[in-house]
């Protein structure tokens, strides 16, 4: 999904290289960022007014 709409937002008349820099992640709460869960970790349901970060990065054209 964010290769698809990420590649709508650049223009076709120019060969360029673009995708995704390093994985996403989401965040919650007190977690800064790039959270990877272990396997073992309980499952987490969230609540109202919990904080959501979604962390992602995209290359283009030799940029991150």
């Amino acid at each position: 999904m964010i290769m698809e709409e990420t590649g709508k937002i650049f223009k076709k008349e120019k060969e360029m290289k673009k995708g995704i820099a390093f994985p996403t992640s989401i965040s919650v709460n007190n977690c800064v960022c790039h959270f990877s869960p272990l396997k073992s970790d309980q499952d987490y349901i969230l609540k109202e007014g919990d904080l959501v970060k979604i962390d992602l990065g995209v290359h283009v054209d030799g940029f991150i």
